[in-house]
């Protein structure tokens, strides 16, 4: 199991504190094995922005949704 799927359950789970966690760490490793527009990163960050959005916190939602479109563009 990865770092971006137990992010994932803790989703379902909502608890969204502990899924930022996971998927902070997953992000950070992604962006360094693979580089910070490789696809896997924009999955990464459509998650986080997914998290903000279900926490109220739009405008961090839209960064995150926003910056994983604009590597999905890209490729």
């Amino acid at each position: 199991m990865t770092l971006n799927q137990i992010g994932l359950l803790f989703i379902k789970r909502k608890n969204y504190d502990k899924a930022l966690e996971y998927l902070t760490k997953c992000l950070q490793i992604q962006d360094k094995n693979k580089g910070k527009d490789s696809i896997e990163s924009a999955a990464v960050l459509h998650n986080i922005g997914n998290i903000y959005k279900l926490t109220g916190k739009e405008q961090l939602a839209n960064d995150f949704l926003e910056r994983s479109e604009s590597i999905l563009k890209k490729q």
